[in-house]
């Protein structure tokens, strides 16, 4: 991403590794957005029209039309639960999903985890 090499190029210290996610930790829900119903009350219509938002976009990453669409916006839309939840839900799940996972699906995100693995390597 232009604005991360350009902020990495400004800073001094090469141990600095910029990483600017494109939207809200939510969008990495919807890597696998079936397992709601394991940390909330989550109607299968719901699931269902999350998982073709997910299915529509590519990748997770890419998640956010605007104001209203935001990734927590359509969760919240489709499982109102996770409203009041969100704090503890959403790390919860982040986890179950894996890390793996969500790397797999997010290739910036994978971007930048594989640069930090890559300072142990070396």
């Amino acid at each position: 991403m232009a604005l991360e090499e350009a902020w990495q190029e400004e800073t001094v210290d090469r141990r600095f590794i910029p990483f600017i996610q494109l939207h809200e930790f939510e969008a990495y829900l919807f890597v696998d957005v079936a397992r709601f119903p394991e940390f909330c009350d989550s109607p299968s219509g719901g699931i269902a029209e999350l998982q073709r938002v997910a299915d529509n976009m590519g990748s997770p990453e890419l998640i956010d039309d605007g104001q209203h669409t935001a990734p927590s916006k359509r969760i919240v839309g489709q499982i109102p639960a996770y409203e009041r939840l969100k704090t503890s839900v959403g790390p919860q799940m982040a986890e179950d999903i894996g890390l793996p996972a969500i790397r797999s699906k997010c290739a910036h995100f994978d971007e930048w985890v594989g640069r930090l693995e890559r300072l142990g390597a070396g």
